[in-house]
């Protein structure tokens, strides 16, 4: 949803436009700004009666200082202080503008501030600020409405030279380029039609506020300018948000955020499904190894952990059978023994201590290389070299799950 607001001259009353995700109008109505419609994108409206139009010539070289520029320009062409009011440029690209000249819009920078810090403490911050009327770009877009109070008519111009508005009851209108664009709000159209002697095309307020959602009248009037660029298209953190309200409720992404969805709940249910397999996978393994200790070994009426006490009890009946474990000193020093490093790397100390033998060298040995040497002869052993510092360390292989044996 995007709403249009045109910000009040005078009074609590806001006038606005609410518009769909295909730009039709689908609500509109004066109301106070903290309830005013939400919207996912906000366009502030300056009106007519607080725009004035100035063309003016940069000159080169001025980008880098272009505000004091437009205000040495402006200052015999304004009665108020420059420095007072918010200045900003039409697009440099906008045809409305012959070469060298550039249209600024002109207005009061307190007024204006004012209105937008309203829409952003009511929670509605504007994501764009333009103006009710810009400059024709040719004679086809040249435009007279008439508007106004029901005792005040105003007639409101827009041509090549700008945007301007007069009192309708003084002013000839109907009779230059864009008479045959003249239009009239309902309760002025009846009026203008006795004057004119022929009908007159009805256009409301709402209608004409309307238009200023239109991407070729926002891409061509951007207000939030200079010291009020923080307001509308200059705050990222706006633009985010409003990309997400729109990935997340314009109908357009309906169909992706569906596909997205389906893809989240897929990846849940079969990551959990996987974790479940894993886990009975898992509680069979350890079944397995109970049943085999408790087959094994009828005396262990208990099992905590199955691979430690499968492992004391082959311990001790090897023990009882006179019969070396693999982690014994005499089978450890074999091992040492039976190794081609025994011969290469002379032994200065030999130290057996908790299941583990540490052979210091007389010259360093203790490296990948060697370690990886002597352990390719212990394929199939639950023995392994080590290197600590500049020992070797032999020590027992501890047993997964599933792998002591009796």
């Amino acid at each position: 949803m995007r709403l249009i607001v045109e910000i009040p001259v005078a009074g609590p009353e806001w006038r606005f436009v609410l518009l769909d995700d295909a730009q039709t109008a689908v609500r509109h109505g004066e109301c106070t700004v903290d309830l005013l419609p939400q919207a996912s994108d906000v366009v502030a409206v300056v009106p007519l009666a607080q725009c004035a139009w100035h063309a003016v010539q940069l000159p080169k070289g001025s980008d880098s200082r272009l505000l004091e520029v437009l205000q040495s320009q402006l200052e015999d062409h304004v009665l108020d202080d420059p420095s007072e009011l918010h200045l900003a440029l039409l697009n440099a690209a906008d045809k409305s503008q012959s070469q060298g000249q550039r249209w600024v819009v002109v207005c009061n920078k307190a007024w204006l501030r004012a209105g937008l810090t309203a829409l952003q403490r009511a929670q509605r911050a504007a994501s764009s600020v333009t103006a009710f009327w810009l400059p024709a770009q040719n004679e086809s877009e040249a435009q007279q409405w008439l508007c106004g109070n029901a005792s005040a008519p105003m007639l409101a111009q827009r041509s090549a030279l700008g945007v301007w508005a007069l009192d309708a009851a003084s002013a000839a209108f109907g009779q230059d380029a864009a008479a045959n664009a003249l239009s009239a709000e309902p309760h002025w159209a009846a009026w203008a039609e006795e004057k004119l002697q022929r009908p007159v095309a009805v256009s409301a307020w709402y209608d004409q506020l309307a238009r200023c959602a239109l991407p070729e009248h926002l891409g061509r009037g951007n207000l939030a300018q200079f010291d009020l660029s923080e307001f509308g298209n200059a705050s990222f953190r706006h633009k985010l948000r409003q990309g997400l309200a729109a990935l997340a409720f314009a109908p357009r992404w309906k169909a992706p955020r569906w596909g997205l969805l389906a893809f989240a709940v897929v990846n849940v249910v079969g990551i959990n499904a996987y974790a479940l397999r894993q886990q009975q996978q898992l509680a069979n393994k350890r079944m397995a190894a109970q049943q085999l200790l408790t087959q094994t070994f009828a005396e262990v009426t208990v099992v905590v952990d199955a691979p430690a006490q499968m492992q004391k009890q082959i311990s001790l009946l090897r023990q009882r059978n006179a019969s070396l474990s693999a982690d014994d000193f005499e089978a450890m020093l074999g091992v040492w023994a039976g190794s081609e490093a025994a011969s290469k790397l002379p032994p200065q100390a030999l130290v057996y201590r908790d299941k583990e033998l540490r052979v210091r060298a007389a010259a360093p040995g203790a490296n990948e290389q060697v370690v990886s040497a002597l352990n390719q002869r212990l394929a199939g052993k639950s023995l392994r070299w080590y290197a600590d510092g500049g020992e070797l360390v032999l020590r027992a292989v501890q047993p997964t799950l599933g792998q002591a044996k009796p």
